[in-house]
């Protein structure tokens, strides 16, 4: 297992409050579908999310559980926080079959758990959750009880702890040194590859005691945020996949791989908006 991003403690005052507010809602069982809450909740930090994903928060006092394809359950391994039986892999011949369909075999692993007649809150306003996944895990839970949960993560993630904070700023500090290297290399007859070189150049290098993170390009707005870029990974990142790199260095004796890594989920645009005066 890598090291963990901030200490279990705080990930556990994260379920407390989560669980609080399913309290509130008469939530038994919280199917987790947006990718940034399921890292805010379990730590999990690799690219997988195309095929279905999820994780589940229980109402008891119980660790969360990570369901994702069987091949990046290994990451989960390596990122997560929790105990090995609750980072759970569905089978790959789930995948992109006409005949079945990952959420089937979700919607099974549940009914197992003894969760299948609960009062369930779902994310349904969520990136990567199809509506063919939706109906197929609502078909094989018929006895449960659907409530709209979308949000009741995001407004706790709203909030940041002190930790939180320190990583926004160092985000800042890269997006400074992002902005002062686009003030030199932007001139005319300079080609755009060129200046975008060396722009993430100064945004991947980072400082002496934190690793940077690449740009993205999103929509007409030109926003710099992270981007998933595959890159070399070691320290025991090669035996999996879609991981982002960080900051640890590589160890010789390690085989590369091709995988991703970056830093831990928190950003700062350096275009944007700027605020009124």
């Amino acid at each position: 297992m890598i090291e963990l991003p901030f200490a279990r403690a705080e990930y556990q005052q994260r379920l407390r409050k989560i669980r609080t507010e399913m309290a509130k809602r008469g939530l038994e069982l919280l199917t987790v579908n947006d990718v940034a809450n399921q890292h805010y909740i379990t730590g999990y930090d690799g690219w997988s999310f195309y095929t279905p994903q999820v994780v589940l928060v229980p109402i008891e006092e119980a660790e969360p559980v990570w369901i994702g394809c069987a091949m990046d359950a290994a990451g989960g391994l390596l990122t997560a926080w929790m105990k090995p039986e609750n980072v759970v892999g569905f089978p790959e011949d789930h995948v992109q079959r006409a005949d079945r369909h990952p959420m089937d075999w979700i919607a099974n692993w549940i009914v197992d758990k003894g969760w299948g007649n609960r009062h369930i809150g779902i994310e349904h306003e969520a990136y990567y959750f199809s509506p063919k996944g939706h109906a197929r895990l609502v078909a094989g839970l018929p006895n449960a009880r659907w409530h709209d949960a979308d949000l009741l993560v995001n407004w706790i993630r709203a909030v940041k702890s002190a930790p939180e904070i320190a990583y926004l700023r160092k985000a800042s500090t890269l997006a400074e040194a992002a902005v002062a290297r686009a003030f030199e290399v932007i001139a005319p007859g300079v080609r755009e590859c060129d200046a975008i070189a060396s722009i993430q150049a100064a945004q991947i290098a980072g400082s002496p005691d934190f690793a940077g993170v690449p740009f993205h390009r999103r929509s007409s707005a030109a926003r710099m945020l992270r981007l998933r870029t595959s890159c070399g990974a070691t320290g025991g990142l090669e035996t999996t996949r879609r991981l982002r790199w960080n900051s640890p260095a590589s160890a010789a004796a390690t085989r590369p791989g091709w995988h991703e890594r970056c830093s831990w989920g928190r950003h700062r645009p350096v275009s944007r908006t700027p605020p009124r005066q």
